[in-house]
């Protein structure tokens, strides 16, 4: 399964998505998946009213069908009662103004997704901890992951205890990770917070997906995303920038002796076609394909990254065309972040910048001499027509450059 977008991470095998394109559906696919797959989906979010949008999601789907009966699903929210048609929610909206005019509450209509009081639920997770349990998906919120009075729970360890052949469902997974720098505190003898609850269940899950629109903007809780596979990300960006060898790999090469920072070393791997081994990026990539591959992974972690400047050099080796022009938008949307310089012989690139500098090269009394000129408006015009046409630069070549320049501005 594959939802379009640079963006798309898979994790798993389960696809995480961005905003625009229909994520309940996509998430409620990757239920399906999962109950196919013999695991338990356990689906989390911000409020029990979401765990009615993702039933209706589920039902437009299919899910029924496949199921042979409707969704059976185990909400850890005790007494909580959830609207499941348009009558319910009609009727939830009359009954919440009805008791904010202090009027009677009308007749209760429609189907609800309700669940039973403290024993009933109790019942409900033994039975599913132990593989008897008649549910097909567990629904909880965040909150429900929250101690009480700094202490274990029967929900958390419940959830704790079905991990191992579940896939987590992180609705709105920015807001899952805690607050950054308050991670790891609790004092001895308490149970963990929530924060570090949730990376527990993230590393024992048997499958992980991350439903969020905005997770990059919380680079505090990036590591929740561990299982995400950084590979297929990469791999995604250097197909649009013209590399043939459009399969990039993380390995984990085990150090025998060990070494400072552990058993383990990092390596990235480059490989062509299926079935061809992925080697060493540092043995056979060229300049121009490392400055590529460095501009993807760049891209992948520019709002997590705190580098506050990036050179890319010889990064249009190679390409031309369009592929140049994508390679100028994703320098320039790394611009956005951190300063970006740039060293490129191609109209494409250059005129995707905010600034551009001409570099010269002369030679007075046997030395070579670099010089370093910014370029006004006038001069980026002059600069990248002669980068398009050589050294005679005719009337049609000016309009080309100003054509480039007006369609990044």
């Amino acid at each position: 399964m594959h939802v379009p977008g640079t963006f798309n991470y898979v994790a798993n095998g389960v696809v995480n998505h961005n905003t625009g394109i229909g994520k309940g559906r996509v998430v409620a696919a990757t239920i399906r998946y999962a109950i196919r797959k013999g695991w338990t989906p356990v689906f989390v979010t911000e409020k029990p009213d979401l765990y009615g949008d993702m039933f209706r999601d589920m039902n437009d789907i299919g899910l029924h069908k496949m199921l042979g009966h409707e969704p059976r699903a185990l909400m850890t929210n005790t007494g909580e009662s959830v609207p499941l048609d348009e009558e319910a929610l009609a009727w939830k909206q009359e009954a919440d103004q009805a008791r904010a005019d202090g009027q009677p509450i009308p007749k209760r209509r429609g189907r609800f997704l309700t669940a039973g009081g403290k024993p009933a639920q109790e019942k409900a997770m033994q039975a599913m901890a132990s593989g008897k349990g008649q549910h097909d998906i567990v629904f909880t919120t965040y909150d429900q992951m929250n101690t009480i009075k700094k202490q274990e729970t029967d929900r958390r360890r419940f959830l704790r205890q079905i991990m191992p052949n579940s896939l987590l469902i992180l609705d709105e997974s920015h807001n899952a990770g805690g607050q950054g720098e308050k991670l790891f505190k609790a004092k001895h003898g308490d149970a963990p917070d929530r924060a570090e609850y949730v990376r527990g269940l993230v590393k024992g899950a048997a499958g992980v997906v991350y439903s969020s629109a905005t997770f990059a903007k919380r680079p505090d809780v990036m590591d929740l995303y561990a299982r995400t596979d950084m590979g297929k990300a990469v791999s995604d960006i250097m197909r649009q920038l013209a590399l043939s060898s459009g399969r990039f790999e993380v390995v984990l090469p085990v150090v025998t002796d060990g070494a400072v920072y552990g058993l383990e070393q990092v390596e990235f791997r480059i490989g062509g076609l299926a079935g061809n081994e992925a080697k060493p990026l540092a043995k056979v990539a060229s300049g121009g394909e490392l400055s590529r591959i460095s501009l993807a992974i760049q891209v992948l972690t520019s709002r997590s990254a705190s580098v506050p400047t990036l050179i890319f050099d010889e990064v249009d080796v190679g390409i031309g065309g369009g592929v140049a022009e994508i390679v100028g938008r994703l320098l320039r949307e790394l611009g956005s972040e951190r300063q970006v310089l740039c060293v490129t012989h191609l109209p494409q690139v250059a005129a995707q910048a905010n600034w551009q500098w001409q570099v010269r090269k002369s030679t007075q009394n046997g030395v070579t001499l670099s010089a370093i000129q910014p370029l006004d408006d006038g001069g980026r015009v002059q600069e990248i027509a002669r980068m398009l046409g050589g050294v005679d630069i005719t009337e049609i070549t000016l309009q080309h450059a100003r054509e480039l320049l007006h369609l990044t501005a």
